[in-house]
């Protein structure tokens, strides 16, 4: 017998043949899974996540307000005063009527209040910020209501 005629009819694969196959698999693997799996992240949120997210955030940012306002004695200028790296010069004082400006000292402020300012998950945009009621609060634009009926601007 040869020695080709004796291997011409062995069982198995090569080393190299099944290195061939493992990576052609990798790359299939590679290029499907991706497609097949959804990130949780990823998928649209669903109407009772927006509005859990809406009352986080609103209570976030109000908390953040409340505690710039004890330790500064100003509201704000604005919500993006609450996530600066430094004391803001100024402040809404809402001791005089109108409001005014008032100077902050900055070894009363104890920032930033927040890591970043989110955005309304409703709108997808900026949360209002003025002048409500006796000081300053944050709300949504949004026209739309709950899904108990009330305006997400009232919340």
């Amino acid at each position: 017998m040869t020695r080709n005629a004796r291997y011409a009819t062995r069982d198995g694969l090569t080393l190299i043949e099944f290195l061939l196959l493992l990576v052609l698999l990798s790359v299939l693997a590679f290029v499907l899974v991706p497609r097949m799996v959804t990130v949780p992240g990823d998928a649209p949120m669903d109407r009772s996540g927006m509005e859990t997210n809406l009352k986080s955030s609103l209570a976030r940012l109000r908390g953040s307000v409340n505690s710039f306002k004890q330790d500064c004695g100003v509201y704000p200028l604005s919500v993006e005063d609450l996530a600066a790296s430094s004391a803001p010069l100024k402040g809404w004082s809402v001791a005089t009527q109108p409001p005014s400006m008032q100077d902050i000292d900055p070894a009363k402020w104890k920032g930033p209040y927040l890591d970043a300012v989110p955005q309304d998950p409703i709108t997808h945009k900026d949360f209002v910020y003025g002048r409500r009621g006796e000081g300053y609060d944050v709300w949504s634009a949004s026209e739309e209501s709950s899904s108990r009926g009330t305006p997400f601007s009232t919340w």
